[in-house]
């Protein structure tokens, strides 16, 4: 999507309509799709099956199953349905009514990166090889402990 907001504008020599939407889609995306996989990954640990929109089955399910999977589908479905409709929205309008544009900077005009004011000095420093050493290290240890617990496990053969 980020990609089409630059090449279509150039592609078809025209400006962007609607620069302000199409800032806020992404992140109205963003944070649909986080919200959809917290509260997917949350209904899949207390047990909602995968894959199926409908749930009861006509037996008794856990109490938690309903918000966990309203939250998923119907509240993170609906912001990204919307993100969806904003990106449509904006490409149409660009391709049918924006504004003429002869050079390539001109139709990308508005969508320049804001330049921060301050600058970072940058400092190498051994320090910052610690979280990467602890996060490979953790990720070992879970791993062995992992194996670990398999290995524990009876093997049915047939």
């Amino acid at each position: 999507m980020g990609a089409l907001y630059y090449a279509v504008p150039i592609l078809m020599g025209r400006q962007l309509w609607g620069v302000g939407l199409a800032r806020i889609q992404p992140y109205l995306l963003g944070g649909a799709l986080l919200l959809m996989s917290v509260a997917g990954t949350a209904a899949g640990l207390a047990g909602v099956p995968r894959r199926v929109p409908w749930v009861p089955f006509g037996v008794d399910n856990p109490a938690s199953w309903a918000p966990l999977m309203n939250l998923s589908k119907g509240v993170g479905g609906t912001f990204a349905i919307a993100a969806g409709i904003i990106f449509v929205l904006v490409m149409v309008m660009t391709v049918m009514v924006g504004r003429k544009a002869t050079y390539a900077e001109e139709a990308i005009k508005g969508m320049e990166p804001r330049i921060s004011p301050m600058k970072i000095d940058y400092v190498h420093t051994p320090v910052a090889l610690i979280p990467p050493l602890l996060f490979v290290a953790g990720v070992v240890i879970l791993t062995y402990f992992a194996f670990g617990l398999l290995r524990g496990m009876p093997i049915l053969a047939p």
